[in-house]
């Protein structure tokens, strides 16, 4: 399940990984906000069930669709903003995306496909004005099943469970009993 912070931050999980991806700034907005009215205008004219059935799976291809160049430089901006938190033996590690592609850690058909989600919430989200977005963020959980939480990167790695499996201190069964002829 996708959780978004209230700071809008989302966390993706993808099988014992998760995605921790920060909303673009206001100056990459800026620069790309006729690339983001395309692509969320494209989607959402082929009405709501459309959208929400198939936006989070086709926004990064309509994006690249949608431009040459720019649309290619906008998903390495959010692949900058995106953090892989892995599962070691001491905790969780925290990795860029394409080192964590490259060492095998993550799938790039997974990366793929998380991209394309946060394509579709960011323009979802940038397009929407401020007052708005609490209220936009409650109707796409809604609607995905996602849920919100107040914990930001630090307190979401630590809310994780510990990979560290505490030593039993007892005895196999085995060797505490006593066997009994009769």
């Amino acid at each position: 399940m996708v959780h978004i912070d209230t700071r809008f931050n989302l966390v993706v999980p993808v099988g014992s990984l998760s995605i921790y991806h920060t909303p673009i700034s206001r100056e990459v907005f800026e620069a790309n906000y006729l690339l983001l009215a395309s692509v969320k205008s494209s989607i959402a004219s082929k009405g709501i069930h459309y959208a929400m059935d198939s936006g989070p799976r086709i926004a990064s291809l309509v994006l690249r669709d949608a431009s040459d160049d720019k649309g290619q430089a906008f998903c390495s901006e959010l692949k900058r903003l995106s953090t892989v938190l892995v599962p070691t033996e001491n905790g969780w590690d925290k990795l860029p995306v394409d080192l964590a592609i490259k060492s095998g850690k993550l799938d790039l058909s997974d990366w793929q496909e998380v991209e394309s989600m946060i394509v579709f919430f960011t323009c979802y989200f940038s397009m929407a004005r401020k007052a708005e977005r609490e209220e936009l963020v409650r109707a796409i959980s809604s609607l995905f099943g996602w849920s919100t939480t107040p914990l930001n990167l630090s307190e979401w790695i630590d809310s994780l469970p510990s990979l560290i499996q505490p030593q039993n201190t007892q005895p196999p069964l085995s060797e505490t009993s006593s066997t009994i002829a009769i």
